[in-house]
């Protein structure tokens, strides 16, 4: 590739070539190489940062089908902050963004696998300093992040404080209208947690702390290393509900049923047998088979989604947590 990318290197228009992984690599792979590639050569060497801005990446185009939404609503949510921010592959995001990148203070990191190796290269050769956190969904998710970003970048607690107030103040005001109804119709549930590193530790972390669900069973599906399942591992921790989910590597979707039937197992003809049941079950187009043979309901929230169509929704932040749970909930009502 390097070879036939000298033959371009007398145009207008700069061509750089990335090796790829091809079939012995994935989407998540190319992204970091892709990445890489994009910080080492294509950005611009700066003189001085700029204190006001950051730059955004971990959320993964297309394998995160909510990726415009959500890049949308942390980019808002830093702007809380007083930050202006590149996401790279935001809405109105340009070339410009990605070759003046260097400018800024601070790279965040929504991952503690995709995008990492990529902020490492940024470091070196632009010697911005990088944090990783856990992709936020919801209060509990959303404060953690707003929290660490305001102690990297250096602002007053008491600020960071007071934005949080406001968007928890406006986002329990709506679960607030849904609390009667929510313990009237008895709408809590057991649930599966489908999804890959990033996605599945926001979401338990959402269904446990802010809407009081019981997502007793987390199966993630993406090729990690052994030092990358212990990083996520650690992110199921801490919950404020107590929970301790199980947790469970297979990049095999198929085997979801066999890990449910495990956990709550089957039923041996007792007369009274609970199992799964209420049961949900979070995840991709892959496990609605799974979910019908199981009688639950099943919201399609990862990669891949067949059955929905998504333009610019969210599922990130406190905005997007409410999207998440009008979602959740019409299920369920609209099965009754």
């Amino acid at each position: 590739i390097k070879n036939s990318v000298r033959k371009f290197q007398d145009r207008e228009v700069r061509v750089l070539g990335a090796e790829t992984g091809g079939f012995r690599g994935n989407f998540y792979k190319g992204y970091e190489i892709v990445l890489k590639t994009l910080f080492g050569n294509f950005v611009e060497k700066k003189e001085e940062n700029d204190s006001k801005i950051v730059n955004i990446w971990g959320v993964v185009p297309i394998q995160d089908v909510f990726w415009k939404g959500n890049l949308s609503a942390l980019k808002k949510l830093l702007g809380e902050l007083g930050y202006r921010v590149n996401t790279f592959f935001g809405t109105g995001e340009t070339l410009d963004n990605l070759k003046n990148s260097a400018a800024a203070s601070l790279n965040i990191v929504v991952s503690e696998t995709f995008g990492v190796e990529a902020a490492q290269v940024f470091e070196e050769v632009h010697g911005v300093p990088y944090i990783t956190v856990p992709f936020p969904i919801g209060d509990h998710g959303t404060e953690n992040f707003l929290k660490t970003v305001g102690n990297a970048l250096g602002i007053e607690k008491a600020f960071v404080e007071k934005v949080i107030r406001e968007e928890k103040a406006y986002y329990y005001s709506f679960f607030e209208r849904i609390a009667d109804v929510y313990s009237d119709l008895d709408l809590q549930r057991y649930t599966t947690v489908v999804a890959d590193s990033n996605y599945a530790q926001a979401l338990t972390r959402f269904l446990t702390d802010d809407l009081g669900w019981l997502p007793e069973l987390v199966v993630i599906t993406d090729f990690l290393t052994e030092e990358q399942e212990d990083k996520v591992r650690s992110c199921f921790t801490n919950f404020e509900s107590g929970l301790d989910p199980e947790v469970v590597f297979d990049t095999d979707a198929s085997n979801v049923g066999k890990y449910i039937s495990k956990h709550w197992g089957q039923s041996s003809g007792q007369r009274y047998f609970e199992g799964f049941n209420p049961g949900f079950i979070l995840g991709s187009a892959m496990e609605r088979d799974v979910a019908e043979k199981l009688g639950v309901p099943q919201l399609s929230v990862n990669y891949p989604i067949s059955n929905r169509v998504v333009l610019d929704r969210e599922y990130a932040g406190y905005t997007g947590a409410l999207r998440l749970t009008e979602d959740i909930l019409s299920i369920l009502v609209g099965n009754r």
